[in-house]
């Protein structure tokens, strides 16, 4: 009887060592899991330069800042705030031997009034860096040049329209003075054809009243035989 009771405190004991180790194991790995997520850093973390002040955003050249499109899209916002003398000075200040720099003078210039040639400098500037573009970003730079590309084109189709409407305003022109002389030859004609039919229906007019006088080398003769008949009369 002894022994049995021995026997199951010995088994009571076995059993609450064994749920104690338990639950220190799981009590420790419990910690260890916490402590492992605490000490995992995120892969990529992401900064948001939605509130990046616009004056110091053009100076920040760092590989986190200008692979990060959140970056550019806060560039392209700042830029529309600047009057074209602001863009003007802010691309005097940076280089233009990287992509990224390439980039802000593009985007800068954007809000200038620069001439066609001006624009498709920048352009090809900022493709010849097309290599180097970080392919998180090859969408939006490439949105970027086709916005710059067609810009170019529509100016060219304005043009080219401009000067063919130039040319057929010329044209109309040259038909306007050609008309205009031509008017005037026509007038000076149309007067000298009056003027010739006045003087034909003058001496129309000269020759009828003429032929109605009687023939002045008659009247004469008439009178000389008159003359010359009264003396035989008288003998």
């Amino acid at each position: 009887m002894k022994a049995r009771c021995s026997d199951g405190r010995v088994r009571g004991a076995v059993l609450a060592l064994l749920a104690l180790l338990a639950g220190c194991v799981d009590t420790t790995h419990h910690r260890i899991a916490i402590r492992d997520v605490e000490n995992v850093a995120p892969r990529e973390q992401v900064s948001d330069y939605r509130l990046t002040q616009c004056d110091s955003l053009w100076h920040i050249d760092d590989r986190d800042a200008v692979n990060n499109a959140l970056y550019w899209l806060r560039a392209m916002d700042c830029a529309e705030r600047l009057t074209p003398q602001q863009a003007r000075e802010a691309v005097q200040t940076l280089g233009s031997t990287t992509w990224d720099q390439a980039f802000k003078q593009s985007i800068l210039l954007d809000q200038v009034k620069i001439t066609p040639a001006e624009r498709r400098q920048a352009l090809d500037r900022l493709n010849g860096f097309q290599t180097d573009f970080p392919a998180a970003l090859r969408p939006l730079l490439q949105t970027w040049q086709d916005k710059q590309t067609f810009w170019l084109a529509l100016t060219d189709e304005r043009i080219r329209t401009q000067r063919l409407q130039e040319a057929n305003d010329k044209q109309l022109e040259a038909m306007r003075v050609q008309q205009s002389n031509l008017q005037y030859q026509l007038d000076v004609t149309t007067r000298k054809l009056e003027n010739l039919t006045d003087i034909e229906r003058q001496l129309s007019t000269r020759k009828a009243m003429s032929s109605e006088l009687p023939e002045p080398a008659a009247s004469h003769e008439s009178g000389a035989v008159e003359h010359h008949g009264a003396p035989a009369a008288s003998k």
